[in-house]
């Protein structure tokens, strides 16, 4: 069997290393054997004693095929010398660059998430975008966690907003289409405001920087019922950006489960059976609309309006039953008799609306990073909520009376105003400078009521409650609190001299 041996270059003569030579029977191309050229550029095929023909290939360069005759008899060894490829010069169009930003960003002092592209996201609320982000959880009730711990604050655009609410309700209230990413800051600066927290959750929501009219639009919808609709429009033209999000959310989200529990006596073992169903229905709308204005290349004024109302009703029957079972009598909750039962009816009604108005400055510097913001926000919150307790007992499964008639009104009101200006610089790859003023005025108004049914007199058992409270703070921190309550039918009034608490936040550098 002859030896096929040579060697594979470029036009400048330099040795091709990984070419591919390929041996193939001349009469019906069968394919005989191959080789891979190495660092010289040399290779070997074992051949046959008939005519063949070698194809030598290498990427970026036009296929040759080269034509050898059958040996004669006797000889076991063909060079077929330097095989020189020519490159293969294609005239490409012009090609578009586009790059996609990271999922994941690490900076100095926080991780960025952004989550504005994410499929799993889609019609979902701000609870369910933080619920995929690492590090954070959300449990059934919407409380927000952060590596563990639920000591966690939660920022709109860098600030305390009302897009948040009270408690975990204004998660859902904020649609996943108006959110760009998230910022999860776990060693957060003075200028955060962080004393006592585990760390800060940044919500930072779309604005696009595109010219001239675009814009996205999306519906959704999922069971149990579960609809959506979400749009973002941005106008760009010269200095002047105007942006619009709004967002729609329903949802019915129904829950069920029991409990049963057995208490062992001498002679009879009694039994309680508790079964829970659930309701809970809830509409949100949220609407923000602004303005940014470009002073000069490195200056922006922004302004800003946020509208958000949202209205949920959640019905909860409880069914309470017992038996006592005797002896060696069979038992379990299936057992027990299911037409004497003590029914309590919870049924809570809540409305939640929010106005908020920014007004931002920023100025970049020189360098990256570099820069001076000043910020004026007034926001209104106000949430209503009322509840009522029916317990009623039912014999043989027909209807005997209420045993207990409660409701409860609680109206909750708050009015912030925020002005605030940081200067940040840095020096180096690790290392910066950040200064700032903060002052915030609150004012925050509860009246609580709750009544009961007696002798079919509803009779007041709590009076209404009124808080108002101020702060500003600098590099030290001052507070001002009255309090003002109803006490055994008299209005009490206490004052209390302000306190200034030094404060002082370490950070890792």
């Amino acid at each position: 069997m002859p030896l096929i041996k040579g060697e594979v270059a470029d036009p400048s003569g330099t040795n091709l290393e990984f070419a591919t030579v390929s041996l193939f029977q001349l009469s019906d191309s069968t394919l005989i054997g191959g080789a891979l050229t190495d660092a010289k550029g040399m290779f070997e095929v074992q051949g046959k004693p008939v005519p063949m023909y070698a194809v030598v290939e290498f990427l970026g360069y036009i296929t040759r095929i080269l034509n050898i005759a059958a040996p004669v008899a006797g000889v076991k060894e063909i060079n077929t010398g330097r095989i020189r490829l020519e490159p293969d010069a294609v005239a490409l169009d012009a090609v578009e660059i586009v790059a996609e930003k990271s999922e994941t960003v690490f900076a100095l002092d926080r991780k960025i998430f952004n989550v504005g592209k994410d499929l799993t996201n889609k019609g979902g609320t701000a609870q369910d975008v933080l619920d995929n982000v690492p590090s954070v959880t959300v449990d059934a009730d919407g409380a927000v966690s952060l590596r563990g711990s639920g000591n966690v604050r939660i920022l709109i655009d860098g600030k305390p907003s009302g897009l948040i609410g009270t408690g975990a309700s204004g998660l859902r209230s904020i649609p996943s289409n108006m959110i760009d990413r998230i910022e999860v800051i776990t060693n957060p600066s003075a200028r955060y405001e962080a004393e006592g927290m585990s760390g800060i959750i940044n919500i930072v929501l779309k604005k696009d920087q595109r010219g001239g009219l675009n814009g996205s639009f999306e519906v959704s919808g999922g069971w149990p019922e579960n609809y959506g609709i979400g749009s973002n429009i941005n106008y760009r033209k010269g200095k002047t950006n105007f942006f619009v999000n709004y967002g729609m959310n329903y949802n019915e989200n129904p829950s069920e489960g029991y409990l049963y529990q057995e208490n062992t006596h001498s002679d009879t073992i009694d039994a309680l059976y508790i079964v829970r169903d659930g309701l809970r229905v809830r509409l949100a709308n949220s609407i923000r609309t602004g303005m940014d204005f470009s002073l000069t290349d490195k200056q922006t004024l922004t302004g800003s309006l946020l509208y958000r109302y949202a209205d949920s009703d959640n019905s909860t029957p409880i069914r309470y039953y017992s038996h006592a079972f005797y002896g060696m009598e069979s038992r379990g909750r299936q057992l027990v008799p299911a037409l004497d039962y003590t029914l309590r009816l919870e049924d809570e009604k809540e409305s939640s609306p929010t106005l908020e108005y920014n007004l931002d400055y920023i100025n970049r510097l020189n360098n990256e990073g570099h820069e001076w913001k000043a910020s004026v926000q007034y926001s209104s919150n106000a949430e209503t909520e009322s509840a009522s307790y029916d317990q009623s007992l039912y014999i043989n499964d027909a209807f005997e009376g209420f045993s207990l008639m409660q409701r409860s009104l609680n109206d909750e009101d708050q009015e912030n105003l925020v002005m605030q200006t940081d200067y940040v610089r840095p020096f180096g790859k690790d290392s910066r400078l950040e200064a700032g003023l903060r002052s915030q005025l609150r004012r925050i108004a509860n009246d609580y009521l709750v009544e009961e049914n007696i002798n079919e007199v509803w009779q007041q058992l709590h009076m209404p409650l009124m808080v108002l409270k101020s702060k500003s703070s600098l590099t030290r921190e001052g507070c001002d609190l009255n309090i003002r309550a109803y006490v055994q039918n008299c209005w009490a009034q206490e004052s209390r001299i302000p306190e200034i608490i030094p404060i002082c936040f370490p950070a890792d550098i």
